[in-house]
């Protein structure tokens, strides 16, 4: 596989930038301290959560609904929520400039944990259901009228708005394994999903990763057809993770946000909830879509108790190893128990949403 020079060196970087972070005296401090929660996860006085989400699309959607909906604000929460890549929000969750970040699993990540980084994975998002057309979709102009086989990868160029370092590259080489092809028989490249759907048009890339709604226009336009799931089945999509505030700092908080998490789960997000016309409305105008946007969007499977699956990050671990210069020190032996702080779920999971 061909690593893009730029590519490389951002993620080798990233646990660099945040050494000389945690060396210094950087971040806002705890500005929750003394603040306590009670056995309904309800904070003892008003507290204000800032967090980032990467994206503001239908696969990061509900943060930039919570100070819609009364979850959060039982709990005495009001959410701060920006657009922010996942690799600037994991150093600025781990100096304490922010509280939580929703990201994909990633090296950066893992690289950050393994420096000694306050940053820890607190609570799952969602699943794909099979119905979902996020996915791989490969180009019709390259298929040329064949049926695609993961044999035809050999030597192609894969897009995704990730790169190598994306929690897609675990479903990706299993898909390459079935055309007895490893990552180091395909180009990844890092493209954003706008540019990937022309590219994939035009042919200039072989297969794209794609998410709702983008799999919206490439089907419309028959320029790409889906090939495989872009996340393992029972393997969340995205995570949340939490910072120096919450780990090292007030827990407290932290156990309150992931509470209100679980309890909009429950109560909003369970069965086939974008089919209601005032959800879909409300998502349309929280993404600043036009109406009727998302007429044709999936639901997705959110879980009613938090929980992440055995092995879930050695899966990752053992994907980025075949990858030189990804992982830096100790981050390929990494485990469940070194990223996923269980504290957060354990508590949330024990109140009556």
């Amino acid at each position: 596989m061909n690593l893009s020079p730029a590519r490389a060196a951002r993620v080798i970087a990233l646990s660099t930038v945040i050494g000389v972070l945690l060396s210094a005296c950087g971040g806002n401090g705890d500005a929750s301290s003394g603040v306590t929660v009670d056995e309904n996860g309800r904070l003892s006085e008003p507290t204000t959560i800032t967090m980032t989400s990467p994206c503001q699309t239908v696969s990061c959607f509900p943060p930039f609904l919570f100070n819609e909906w009364d979850e959060f604000e039982k709990r005495n929460i009001t959410i701060e929520n920006t657009v922010l890549p996942t690799t600037d929000a994991t150093a600025l969750a781990a100096t304490g400039n922010i509280d939580v970040y929703q990201g994909g699993m990633s090296v950066g990540l893992l690289n950050a944990i393994a420096s000694g980084a306050d940053v820890r994975v607190a609570a799952p998002t969602y699943q794909l259901l099979d119905e979902n057309e996020a996915g791989f979709y490969v180009s019709t102009r390259l298929l040329e009228g064949r049926t695609f086989d993961p044999s035809m990868l050999k030597g192609q160029t894969i897009a995704s708005s990730q790169g190598n370092a994306g929690a897609t590259m675990i479903a990706l080489t299993r898909l390459l394994k079935e055309g007895g092809l490893s990552i180091d028989d395909v180009d990844i490249t890092m493209m954003t999903e706008a540019d990937q759907i022309p590219a994939l048009e035009n042919g200039s890339i072989f297969m794209a990763t794609l998410n709702e709604p983008s799999t919206f226009q490439i089907n419309k336009s028959g320029g790409g057809v889906k090939v495989g799931r872009q996340v393992v089945s029972g393997f969340p999509i995205s995570v949340y993770v939490f910072g120096r505030n919450l780990i090292s700092g007030n827990a407290a908080v932290g156990e309150a946000f992931t509470a209100a998490l679980r309890a909009v789960y429950v109560n909003r997000l369970q069965g086939d909830y974008i089919a209601d016309p005032t959800m879909r409305a409300e998502m349309e105008k929280a993404l600043g879509l036009a109406p009727g946007a998302l007429d044709a969007a999936k639901s997705d499977l959110y879980p009613t108790d938090l929980a992440f699956p055995d092995g879930w990050v050695e899966a990752h671990t053992q994907t980025w190893s075949q990858i030189p210069d990804l992982l830096q020190g100790e981050s390929g032996d990494l485990t469940n128990d070194d990223v996923i702080d269980r504290r957060f779920m354990d508590f949330a999971n024990g109140i009556t949403p």
